[in-house]
């Protein structure tokens, strides 16, 4: 709750880079999604999937997946 909170009162704008850094991640390590999740500074999972679904239109790991097809193509 904390955290959605703070996410309301910043304009979300620490959100959203949290969880760009995320996707970062997602692509550029093999991290599995709960390390990334911490790493970047969320500690409710629901709210994480949640905000990167909203953010992208996809699962962490869907955006994974979808991501590492478009590097193997190249």
């Amino acid at each position: 709750r904390r955290q959605r909170q703070m996410c309301k009162e910043t304009g979300s704008y620490i959100c959203e880079l949290r969880i760009h850094r995320a996707a970062e991640l997602l692509v550029s390590t093999d991290a599995n999604i709960e390390e990334i999740m911490h790493y970047v500074g969320y500690n409710d999972s629901k709210f994480f999937y949640k905000s990167f679904k909203n953010m992208f239109g996809m699962t962490p790991a869907q955006y994974r997946k979808k991501n590492e097809a478009h590097s193997n193509n190249n």
